[in-house]
């Protein structure tokens, strides 16, 4: 269960960075800033969580 949610955290991490690499998306800077911080979070987050489960 824990692993399906993983995977979806990862699917929409990768959904969050292909829309700022999609030239057509008129993102602002400071919405690329923020998708990025996002995506990083969510990243941190997912890393964080394996560490503490693999110990």
């Amino acid at each position: 269960m824990i692993q399906d949610m993983i995977t979806i955290i990862e699917d929409q991490i990768d959904k969050i960075l292909e829309t700022i690499k999609d030239p057509d998306s008129n993102l602002t800077d400071h919405e690329i800033r923020a998708r990025k911080k996002l995506a990083r979070d969510l990243y941190f987050s997912i890393q964080y969580y394996d560490l503490r489960n693999h110990q």
